[in-house]
């Protein structure tokens, strides 16, 4: 393998299900590639960042907003975290230059998708799940594979 530096963004977040999956994937590639470098973008209060950083991987926080399918007053104003999380992760996606983004489907990611899209940046989405929830089938259109 090549000396090249492989830089990676990870998204996801808001439980533990969709971390666990993209840190146990960010491991293998430490073991493959020794100079790979990581970001994870995730939510404020969900439980990846104490997870993220105890695997060592640097943690930044995006704005996010859920998309409910529910009543609820926060529906007026999250649009207006998910437009902040897409301009927060443009800048983020700028400063640090992924090859590749890998989600694991999370409200946190979807903005991070479409900004990668804008980009032209592959993004990967992982499913771990029979059936594809709300996250990752509004990813799959701008996103490049599907594993």
């Amino acid at each position: 393998m090549s000396d090249k530096t492989v830089r990676v963004l990870f998204t996801g977040g808001g439980s533990g299900g969709p971390t666990i999956p993209l840190l146990a994937l960010a491991q293998e590639i430490r073991k493959l590639k020794k100079n790979s470098e990581f970001l994870f973008l995730g939510s404020k209060l969900g439980p990846e960042r104490k997870m993220v950083e105890q695997a060592e991987i640097p943690f930044s926080i995006i704005p996010s907003g859920k998309f409910r399918r529910y009543w609820n007053w926060r529906n007026f104003i999250d649009p207006l975290y998910i437009l902040g999380g897409g301009i927060t992760g443009l800048i983020y996606l700028l400063r640090f230059r992924p090859q590749v983004i890998v989600s694991a489907g999370s409200f946190v990611s979807v903005p991070v998708a479409y900004a990668a899209w804008l980009l032209r940046i592959p993004h990967v989405i992982m499913q771990m799940d029979l059936r594809s929830g709300l996250a990752n089938r509004m990813m799959a259109p701008v996103s490049n594979a599907l594993v």
